[in-house]
């Protein structure tokens, strides 16, 4: 029994020992594979958030962008791609008429040579005289107005005199652009 017993115990720590080795070289083996897909995964997972970021920037790009598209109209207004005479004395009068300052006469003194000679997408310049009255305060709120205005206008020059019934008789140079 004493034999039995020996043998028996013998048996089972063989047994042990066999189970022991097995499921360490089981598990060797493929812990290597577990480590390198469990790094591929860290790594998929990593660009799954990268991806995610850089499509959640794309679009608030893109709803910048048209959002910015719709503002092009009035970009154009403040450069127009052609003189644009008319839709520019026609809100120079509009500006005037809001201000209670009256225009008289207003004249263009613009070189066609300059706009002949220059390449595509330059800007150009295009003089204005505007002469007019009216009174100190409505003349300011027309100058604010002008200088305010859309489109990009720069006084350049203004003369003023006071006549009989102390209106300022103003006679002013501006100066506009266009895109050619």
């Amino acid at each position: 029994m004493q034999k039995d017993f020996k043998t028996q115990s013998m048996a089972v720590s063989l047994l042990t020992l066999v189970c022991i080795l097995a499921g360490y070289f089981g598990v060797y083996k493929f812990w290597e594979k577990y480590s390198i897909a469990a790094a591929q995964q860290k790594v998929v997972i990593r660009d799954g958030q990268t991806l995610a970021a850089a499509q959640t920037e794309l679009n608030q790009f893109l709803d910048q962008f048209e959002s910015l598209e719709k503002e092009t109209e009035i970009a154009r207004k403040a450069l127009p791609t052609n003189e644009e005479l008319a839709v520019l004395l026609a809100s120079i009068d509009e500006l005037s008429k809001l201000s209670g300052f009256a225009i008289s006469t207003i004249n263009q003194n613009s070189n066609p040579d300059v706009a002949k000679a220059v390449t595509q997408f330059s800007v150009i310049p295009m003089d204005l005289q505007i002469s007019g009255s009216g009174s100190y305060f409505s003349f300011k709120d027309f100058l604010r107005r002008l200088e305010s205005h859309l489109r990009l206008i720069d006084v350049s020059n203004i003369n003023f005199r006071v006549d009989e019934v102390e209106n300022l008789q103003v006679e002013m140079r501006v100066r506009t652009y266009y895109q050619k």
